[in-house]
């Protein structure tokens, strides 16, 4: 019986060390400034803790439906028109990664919420090392479950936390309209980049005539749910990104739309309805119809 009890103990002794191991492995922290004279990063359930905000806790009481909710139940609700995005968004990094002439390519999601891209980057398969920060520990904390061997962070990517020339590509997932400051951080992001490194870039397109009069004229009420700060148009963003030294390499219109949300929603359950709204509604309302931009730029290899 004793000998029965030792094996298994030292089964659990062996499991704790491996897990461990794993963890140690998984925490890269190469691209990230270190913290003073510290040689080590503080660690909490896998997340690296960089610098935390007292805020965020105040608004996932007063704003659950942005601050807890679950990036998968909004993502069920409009499906079709996720998986179109993440279809181009796969393609993209994979095409970018083979272009990068690294034998492991560095990919930083700043903004990475539960983890839904760290996990389509994962499913790819790439000679990628995966990198996430936000400033949400909640959801963090799912990215971590959803991607263990992700090195996950907790910092505020306006502040001096990343390596300047260390990432090789970086993405901001509708992230830059909630942040006063773009352009700064556009220009943050430029210097995190390594020379020839790609940014990836989504946003909302909610400065066109179908948006306002869905936001002025069919649902005021959005104004003042949404934590939203920039309302771009294509024009606008294109001045901002002039402002540093990117060069745009794709410029691409997404999610024609119809202009009440709640209509849009239902219309959209169908894939047929979705697919005939985006065909459709490129050639009829062009660029000032998509709800979305998705943007490549590319800071210059010299």
């Amino acid at each position: 019986m004793e000998k029965k009890w030792k094996k298994k103990r030292e089964k659990f002794i062996k499991l704790c060390w491996s897990t461990n191991k794993m963890n140690k492995t998984h925490q890269k922290t190469d691209i990230l400034i270190p913290l003073g004279n510290k040689r080590e990063f503080p660690v909490t359930k896998g997340i690296i803790t960089i610098n935390e905000n007292e805020e965020v806790k105040k608004l996932q009481k007063q704003r659950p439906n942005w601050y807890v909710v679950t990036q998968k139940e909004v993502r069920n609700i409009y499906l079709h028109q996720q998986n179109l995005r993440t279809a181009i968004f796969q393609k993209d990094m994979t095409a970018l990664v083979k272009s990068i002439n690294k034998k492991r390519v560095k990919f930083l999601d700043i903004g990475c919420g539960d983890g839904v891209n760290l996990k389509e980057v994962k499913d790819l398969n790439l000679n990628v090392d995966i990198y996430g920060c936000d400033y949400n520990a909640l959801r963090l904390s799912r990215a971590k479950a959803l991607v263990p061997e992700a090195t996950i962070f907790l910092a505020d990517a306006n502040k001096e936390v990343i390596k300047e020339n260390s990432v090789d590509i970086l993405l901001l997932n509708h992230v830059l309209e909630h942040v006063p400051d773009d352009v700064g951080l556009l220009k943050k992001m430029y210097s995190y980049l390594a020379p020839g490194g790609y940014a990836l870039i989504g946003i909302p397109q909610e400065g066109t005539a179908i948006c306002k009069l869905r936001n002025y004229v069919f649902e005021p009420y959005i104004l003042y749910i949404t934590d939203h700060v920039h309302f771009y148009k294509d024009v606008e963003i294109k001045k901002k990104i002039k402002q540093t030294k990117f060069n745009i390499k794709k410029f691409q219109y997404l999610n024609y739309h119809f202009p009440h949300s709640i209509i849009d929603r239902h219309l959209r359950k169908s894939k047929k309805m979705h697919d005939f709204m985006e065909r459709n509604g490129a050639k009829l309302w062009k660029r000032g119809g998509a709800g979305a931009l998705w943007i490549i730029l590319q800071k210059p290899k010299k």
